[in-house]
């Protein structure tokens, strides 16, 4: 049996093909707040686990992608390598959910986010991209559901009342 050859890398590849909406946000990100805080040891005995850069690029793309949950994203990481070099992990790096949740209670605690959001209003301000005569940044509240409800646990003739947001809206037959 013959093994064909690749013509070019995946390295080579990720150079010369157009930048992706992903790529394009997160060239224009700068993590030096999340350097600061999360320096990088070499002297570490203990396993050096993921880059926090990394994971979160990730984030940032969970975002972009528009993938529901964190269980989408480690399985995209893991079957898609475009995305996982355009994240920064390496072909064998598979960061696990639990990885992520713990990245994520680590850097709620800080300002890091809030910060960086800062600098890049500053940065596009400076560059001309935004212009700042009118902002608004909605913060509402919204309830986030991460799985619906199964089908089958709504009875098929059940009179159905929705509520939203304390407004009840009449009942309607399904």
């Amino acid at each position: 049996m013959y093994r064909q050859q690749s013509l070019i890398t995946l390295d080579d590849y990720m150079e010369i093909r157009p930048l992706t909406h992903l790529e394009a946000i997160l060239s224009f990100m700068d993590f030096t707040l999340l350097h600061q805080h999360y320096p990088n040891n070499p002297h570490k005995r203990w396993p050096k686990g993921y880059e926090k850069e990394y994971l979160l690029r990730s984030l940032i793309g969970m975002q972009v992608q528009q993938l529901p949950e964190i269980k989408a994203l480690t399985s995209r990481i893991k079957d898609d390598p475009l995305f996982k070099r355009t994240c920064g992990f390496e072909y064998t790096d598979n960061p696990s959910e639990s990885t992520f949740s713990r990245f994520i209670t680590d850097i709620s605690d800080t300002d890091i986010l809030e910060r960086t959001y800062r600098r890049m209003l500053a940065k596009a301000r400076n560059l001309g991209l935004l212009e700042l005569d009118n902002v608004a940044i909605d913060a509402s509240k919204l309830n986030a559901y991460e799985h619906s409800i199964p089908k089958k646990r709504i009875p098929e003739n059940a009179n159905v009342s929705w509520d939203i947001h304390g407004v009840h809206l009449p009942k309607v037959a399904m």
